[in-house]
C-alpha cells in the first residue's frame, strides 16, 4: 500500500463546502488503497488577520506570543476537516506540529525545520487513521518552544514528512491547475507544464512563481521527494516536480518558464570596501530575507534588491550593524519589476540574452539591471514596463507556433528560426545586439543536492 502526504492550502479549506470537498478527496485516496497523511494551512485569510492583529497589540517583530496565535489558524482547520472526515465514516486525528514530531532551530517567526521524528505519525497510520498534521508550525529542538516557519511553511511541512514517512509522493493542492510558463492570470498563452526538475522549479519560485514555497523546493530535492502540484477545484492532472528529465530541444537551451514580481526596491551601500564585505554579507544572510541582482561597482558600491515586503528587515538589519561598524547609509530606490526567463542553460547560451535584449528595445523597454545565474536570466525594469515585458518576452521565447512580430524583425538580426522539435523556444540567428556594458556578476545558483532517497532526510540549510 503505497504512502501519499497531501496538503491543502488555504483556499482550498476556505469554507465549509471547500472543506468537504476536500474530505471526499481523502476519503476516496483512502479507498483506492492508499495511505493518507494530511497536512493543512489556516482557512482562507486567517493569518493575514491574525498577523494584522499581532501588529495592533505589539511593537516586537516576533515573540513566542506571537508564534502562538498565528499557529492558531492551522490548528482550527485540522480540527474543521477531521469533523468532515468523521461524517464521512474516516477515522482521523487532528495534530499539531510538535505533536507530529516536527523540530525547528527555535526562531521565531521564520524557524526551519531541522528534524522530524516520523514515528508519532506513522503509529496512527498502523491505526487506521488519517492524521491531519497543523501546518506551518513546530517545536524548537532545543527547549521545545511552539515556533512559527517562514510564510509558505505549510509547503514545507508536507515535504517534510514526505521526505520523513518515506512518502510515495506530497502532493500540493492549491487554487491553481499545476505549474505553468508563467502566470495564467496575466498571459492568456501561459500553458500548464506536466513535468519539471527541482532545479528549474526552484528558479521559478526565486523569480517570482507563487505555486510552491522556496523552503519547501529545496528540501524536496534535497531528500528526493516526488513533488504533484494540484488543484483542489478541479480534475486537472497537475504538474510533477522531480528529478530532470531529458528534453528535446537546442543544445545546452530550454527555456522551460517565465517568472516576475512587482515591487522590487534596490539597496545601495556605498563604499562597502573588502573588509566590510564579510560583515555585511553576513548580515544579510542572516535575515529571511532572499535578495536578487547583487553586484559591487567599481566604487565598492553593493547593490542587491528585495521584495518591498522585505524591505524593513534589511533596513533594520543594517541599522545595526551599522551600531558596530562604519558602513554608509542605505539608500533606496524603486519600486522596479523584476522578470525572469528559467530553463538549462539559459545562462551560458550566446544567443538567449542578445534575443532577450532585442525584444525588450523592440517594445522600448529599459532595462535596470541584470543578473545571469546557471539557469535564470533575470532583469529589472520600470514596475510600469513589468507585464508589456513579460507579454513580449512569452510570446517570443514560450508560444508555440507564434511568428516574431514584423516590429521585432529588426531587433532580432532580421531573422529568427523556432526550435524543429517542439517549436517551444526561439534560437535567434541574430549578431550580439548592442546593448550597455554589463558589469553585473554572473551569480552562481546553490547546486541541489542530486543523490538518490534512501531514506534519510536532509536539510537543505
Amino acid at each position: 500500500m503505497s504512502l501519499l502526504v497531501q496538503k491543502f492550502g488555504g483556499t482550498s479549506v476556505g469554507n465549509a463546502a471547500r472543506i468537504q470537498a476536500v474530505a471526499r478527496r481523502v476519503r476516496d485516496c483512502r479507498e483506492a488503497g492508499h495511505d493518507v497523511v494530511v497536512v493543512v494551512s489556516a482557512m482562507g485569510s486567517t493569518t493575514d488577520e491574525l498577523a494584522a492583529l499581532a501588529q495592533e497589540l505589539s511593537s516586537a517583530p516576533s515573540s513566542p506570543h506571537h508564534d502562538q496565535l498565528l499557529s492558531t489558524g492551522e490548528l482550527v482547520s485540522t480540527a474543521a476537516l477531521a469533523l468532515a472526515l468523521a461524517e464521512l465514516g474516516v477515522a482521523a486525528q487532528p495534530v499539531s506540529g510538535p505533536d507530529a514530531g516536527i523540530l525547528t532551530d527555535g526562531v521565531h517567526g521564520r524557524a526551519r525545520i531541522v528534524h522530524v521524528d516520523p514515528a508519532p505519525l506513522t503509529r496512527w497510520i498502523k491505526q487506521g487513521v488519517v492524521p491531519i498534521v497543523a501546518g506551518f508550525q513546530g517545536a524548537a529542538a532545543t527547549g521545545g518552544a511552539l515556533t512559527t516557519l517562514a510564510r509558505g511553511g505549510s509547503d514545507t511541512t508536507g515535504v517534510a514528512l514526505a521526505a520523513a514517512l518515506a512518502a510515495d509522493a506530497c502532493e500540493i493542492y492549491t487554487d491553481v491547475d499545476g505549474v505553468f510558463t508563467s502566470d495564467p492570470r496575466h498571459v492568456a498563452n501561459a500553458r500548464m507544464i506536466e513535468t519539471i526538475g527541482y532545479e528549474d522549479m526552484a528558479e521559478m519560485v526565486t523569480g517570482g512563481a507563487r505555486v510552491l514555497a522556496q523552503s519547501a523546493v529545496e528540501y524536496a530535492a534535497a531528500n528526493r521527494v516526488p513533488v504533484h502540484v494540484r488543484s483542489s477545484l478541479k480534475p486537472e492532472p497537475g504538474t510533477m516536480v522531480g528529478t530532470e528529465s531529458p528534453r528535446e530541444g537546442a543544445p545546452g537551451q530550454d527555456v522551460v518558464g517565465l517568472a516576475h514580481q512587482k515591487g522590487q526596491w534596490r539597496c545601495r551601500i556605498p563604499d562597502v570596501g573588502e573588509e566590510a564585505l564579510p560583515a555585511v554579507f553576513g548580515t544579510l544572510t542572516g535575515t529571511s530575507v532572499p535578495l536578487d541582482l547583487v553586484r559591487v561597482d567599481a566604487d565598492n558600491s553593493l547593490l542587491f534588491t528585495v521584495q518591498a515586503d522585505d524591505r524593513l528587515e534589511i533596513e533594520a538589519a543594517l541599522a545595526e550593524l551599522r551600531e558596530s561598524s562604519d558602513i554608509g547609509a542605505d539608500e533606496w530606490t524603486g519600486p522596479f519589476g523584476k522578470v525572469s526567463l528559467v530553463g538549462r542553460g539559459i545562462g551560458s547560451h550566446p544567443e538567449v540574452l542578445p534575443g532577450v535584449l532585442g525584444v525588450l528595445r523592440a517594445r522600448g523597454i529599459a532595462v535596470q539591471g541584470i543578473a545571469i545565474h546557471p539557469r535564470r536570466l533575470a532583469l529589472l525594469c520600470q514596475e510600469e514596463d513589468l507585464m508589456p515585458a513579460v507579454l513580449a518576452l512569452h510570446a517570443a521565447f514560450l508560444e508555440k507556433g507564434v511568428e516574431p512580430a514584423p516590429e521585432l524583425a529588426p531587433a532580432l538580426g532580421g531573422t529568427s528560426r523556432w526550435l524543429s522539435t517542439d517549436g517551444s523556444a526561439p534560437v535567434l540567428d541574430s549578431p550580439v545586439l548592442d546593448s550597455p556594458v554589463l558589469d553585473s556578476p554572473v551569480l552562481e545558483s546553490p547546486v541541489l543536492d542530486a543523490e538518490p532517497r534512501n531514506g534519510e532526510v536532509k536539510n537543505p540549510a
